[in-house]
């Protein structure tokens, strides 16, 4: 995702976080969880 918007590694995980409160890898596993929790719950 950094080279899509033209960006090393890094600095795109610094962004990421100001931007979304999380990390990318966190982001992704708590969107995972929350997905997980409705599929369980049949929403």
């Amino acid at each position: 995702m950094a080279a899509v918007v033209g960006l090393n590694a890094y600095h795109f995980a610094k962004q990421f976080k100001r931007a979304a409160g999380l990390p990318p890898h966190q982001y992704v596993i708590t969107r995972r969880v929350e997905r997980a929790k409705q599929l369980l719950q049949g929403d």
